[in-house]
């Protein structure tokens, strides 16, 4: 069997920075931070990408939603998180017509 060999990445924390609320239709954007917890900078070369999904469950009235897509985040201004340091990327996501906002309902077994 194969050994995967550990990606320097795994180690990133990544926290997300929510707007406030965001009209439907309208932009919002939200920030997300990536913090290196360990004792040695962390190369951003290659750049890391991610995967964005927005999901709704629907009802009679509103549309489901189930869509996502690969991204790439911009390594252009920062080519490296320090030790112990962070860095704070900018993303944006259009707030689709009819999802609900709230507190989501507890999934049941």
């Amino acid at each position: 069997m194969a050994t995967v060999p550990d990606s320097p990445l795994a180690h990133l924390v990544a926290t997300i920075e929510p707007v406030a609320a965001a009209k439907p239709g309208a932009l919002a954007t939200f920030h997300v931070r990536l913090a290196n917890p360990t004792g040695d900078a962390i190369s951003l070369d290659p750049c890391p990408g991610y995967y964005r999904q927005q999901f709704s469950i629907g009802s009679a009235t509103v549309a489901a939603i189930n869509d996502g897509g690969s991204y790439r985040l911009n390594c252009r201004a920062v080519h490296s998180i320090p030790a112990h340091g962070s860095a704070r990327t900018r993303a944006a996501s259009v707030r689709r017509a009819g999802r609900r906002t709230g507190p989501r309902p507890a999934c049941r077994t």
